[in-house]
């Protein structure tokens, strides 16, 4: 089995090591292939949703972290296909954001790369169902 090295800020690694101990892992190698076949499965499920799709993306991030910025900024930078938008407050510490987008899969997919690619993003979810099953 091949070995990689993964840089991780400290509060997913301590995220990382309270799941590995809450949920039995033998260690963070077998939760991280654990994330890396579910991370691969909703891939593959993408490839196969063709045309124009209606999808929820849900951020729940920090208060004040960069995550609200980047929602906003998606908002105007896809404006077209951002329909609507909800913003919770979940406690004093995390909010969540739900976008709902309407558009080709690849730029759903694009919209959720930037937000799980921002600094603060605590989770970041997503369904699509083609457009023409939502009756």
């Amino acid at each position: 089995m091949a070995v990689i090295s993964i840089s991780l800020p400290d509060t997913l690694l301590s995220e990382v090591e309270d799941k590995v101990d809450r949920h039995g892992y033998s260690g963070r190698s077998d939760l991280t292939r654990e994330a890396l076949r579910s991370f691969i499965q909703e891939f593959d499920a993408d490839a196969k949703l063709d045309g124009e799709v209606i999808a929820t993306v849900t951020v729940v991030f920090r208060e004040g972290s960069e995550v609200e910025g980047t929602v906003n900024s998606l908002r105007h930078d896809y404006g077209e296909s951002v329909i609507s938008s909800s913003h919770s407050c979940i406690d004093e510490d995390r909010c969540m954001e739900v976008l709902v987008v309407k558009s080709e899969i690849e730029e759903v997919n694009e919209i959720v790369g930037r937000v799980r690619s921002t600094d603060g993003a605590v989770s970041t979810d997503y369904t699509a169902k083609p457009v023409e099953e939502v009756v």
